[in-house]
Parts: C-alpha cells; structure tokens; sequence
C-alpha cells in the first residue's frame, strides 16, 4: 500500500495468470478514499506486479513480470486510464472490452538481467550526491538495486537500467528512505529468485567512495548520448571499440514470455549495432555515439570497457 495525497490509499491487484478475472479488480492498480468507503480502478492491464510507486496521484510506479500474455518484465509508468497490455485482465467484468494496444513501459527488462523485479522508489532531494531525485529500482529476482534513467521525448517517456553496486542476500521487495539518508531495504525468499535466504532488513549508506556511472541516457536519430558521473580517460582513438550495443523487439502472445526477435526480419535473434564513431564533450563526461543504422527498438543492451580517472577499468 502506498499513501498518497489527501490521505488516499493506492495498491496494485495481480491478475488471474492466463485466465480471465473473475473479480472485477483482477490486473488493476486501485485507489481508495481516505475513509476507505470507496475504491475505484484507474489503470489496468497488469500480470502480477510487485510493489507500487508513487510520484503524485496522477504518476505512479509499479513493475510486471514476464509470463503468459507478458512478453518480458516491465517497469511501468502508470497514469490513469492506462492500459499495461495484459489482456487477461480485462473482460466484461470490467466493462472493458480487449485493446488492440497498449501503453509502452518506461523500459523493458529481461529475464537475464532481472528476473523479477520489484518495486521503484525515488532518492530524497538533497540525499546520496548525483544520484539526488533519481528514481531507483528493485530486484526481487536478484536481490540488486539499479539506477532507474528517465528521459521524456515529447509525449513518449522511456527509460534505461543500470545496475549499482548494492546487492543483499535475499530477494529485495521494498524499500524506504530514512530522514538521514540511509536506505532501508526488506526482502524475503518465497519463489524464483537467485537469493535465497529466507529475508532480512537491510541499511544501505552512501559512503565517499566513487563511482563511475551513466546519470542519463538520450535515444537520437543519430544513436546515443550518455552522460556519466565521471570524466571518461580511455583514449579518444579506443572509444568506439569500447561500446558493444544490440537490440531486439518481443512478441505478446499467451505463451510464456517472448524471445528474442531480430528487428530487421522479426525472427528469433537480435540484432547487432556497429559504433561507427564516438565523441567526448569537452569535460570528458558525456559521449556521442554515432550509430548510423540506429532504429526504434523495444530492448536495446549496451555494454562498455572504459577508464574513469582513477579508479580504473569499469564495464
């Protein structure tokens, strides 16, 4: 449960997996006046989401997991009367007939990277340096934190993942800010994950230690931009070699999940992007990457092998 303005209670409801609801609340996310005789749905489409987040009573935050009729994990941002893609959540229970379309993500995630993730809650103005306003993300799947990087092109909002180094033994459900600063992280192990102690609570502080990482993320005809916390100090000559990028679609259909298909034919497969240059601003910190046969994609992967000053080789 998330509290909201005006006292107002906000909570997502999984669907029916591969079946339709039989509760017309089934795949929803719910709002309940703050004398809780009233609650009303003001999205839907959602499989089996893991914690909600919350921006305002009109942007919220909340993950789905891949599965029959979800094609990968998701991180959504939800607004009201958004519809996430799971057909199994609407039927005439709900008044709502099946939808053609749906709303995108913020991203994409796939299983190999997190295999469950949980809930996104953002960093206090003022606390934990650079990363001050950023919206975070959990991993049950992994027991992981990652960086959660917006950008907003117009009307469409998308989104990367980076992973930070902050990682607990068991699976990371949800997580809470204290006034100092500090993160406070509960999890448990119940199903899938690759952290398997049985829960705990956790205190994540920042420390004075450095580090090296994207702080945002531009999509362009032209390929990426990418700021990062730090000066980049491998050679001008190398930069180019040093990113590896690939990218791929997925399919919705009432299998589970979806593979990899390649965005020229649509067959399974991905396809690979050729860095043709890449160029540093003048502080070193952000990085053009020219890629000259850059094209929509709902997943793209980036990988790196670069030196940051002094604290040597990050990837």
């Amino acid at each position: 449960l998330q509290e909201g303005p005006q006292g107002k209670i906000y909570y997502l409801k999984a669907a029916r997996h591969a079946k339709f609801p039989v509760h017309p609340q089934h795949g929803s996310l719910i709002e309940v006046d703050s004398d809780g005789q009233e609650s009303r749905i003001i999205a839907t489409g959602f499989r089996a989401p893991n914690g909600i987040g919350l921006d305002s009573s009109e942007v919220f935050w909340g993950s789905d997991q891949e599965g029959r009729g979800m094609p990968a994990n998701r991180i959504n941002r939800i607004t009201r009367e958004s519809f996430h893609g799971n057909q199994w959540s609407v039927s005439m229970l709900t008044a709502l007939s099946a939808r053609d379309d749906y709303d995108r993500p913020l991203l994409w995630v796939h299983p190999t990277v997190d295999r469950s993730p949980s809930a996104q809650l953002r960093v206090p103005l003022g606390a934990w340096g650079e990363l001050s306003g950023k919206l975070l993300g959990l991993s049950y799947g992994t027991g992981e934190v990652y960086l959660i990087l917006e950008e907003t092109v117009g009307e469409v909002h998308q989104g990367a993942l980076v992973p930070l180094p902050i990682e607990i033994p068991t699976g990371a459900m949800r997580g809470r800010f204290h006034t100092d600063g500090s993160l406070y992280l509960c999890g448990l192990f119940g199903w899938s994950s690759d952290k398997t102690d049985e829960g705990g609570f956790y205190r994540v502080r920042k420390t004075a230690t450095s580090l090296a990482m994207p702080l945002r993320v531009q999509a362009k005809d032209s390929g990426l931009v990418i700021d990062f916390s730090e000066a980049i100090t491998t050679a001008n000559e190398d930069l180019a070699e040093a990113f590896q990028l690939e990218g791929w679609n997925y399919r919705y259909s009432s299998n589970y999940g979806s593979p990899k298909l390649d965005l020229e034919n649509g067959g399974e497969g991905t396809t690979n992007f050729t860095v043709s240059s890449a160029t540093l601003s003048e502080n070193r910190r952000q990085v053009h990457l020219l890629i000259e046969e850059m094209k929509p994609a709902m997943q793209l992967h980036l990988d790196w092998n670069l030196q940051f000053g002094d604290l040597g080789e990050k990837s």
